[in-house]
């Protein structure tokens, strides 16, 4: 199971554009990751995502879409004829 397949999370949310090698570094995680899967791999992510309360945040929930690496997967996959 490979979850939190967000964008802010997979990848990680970086002020302004995320610089080119980080994202690359983390496709490379998430790939070795669905490599890993012996059977098969569930993807989870959701349209909303609430961030604990800690320290530093008092929590709170946020709008979310499915990570970009997930289109990337599915764009790969075989479809069933129409």
């Amino acid at each position: 199971m490979l979850p939190g397949l967000v964008e802010g999370l997979l990848p990680h949310h970086y002020p302004g554009k995320p610089p080119a090698k980080e994202v690359a570094d983390a496709r490379r995680v998430f790939y070795a990751a669905l490599t890993r899967a012996k059977d098969e791999a569930v993807l989870i992510g959701g349209d909303r995502y609430t961030i604990p309360a800690n320290k530093w945040y008092s929590g709170r929930t946020r709008d979310t879409k499915r990570s970009r690496f997930v289109d990337e997967v599915e764009a790969q996959l075989p479809h069933a004829p129409d």
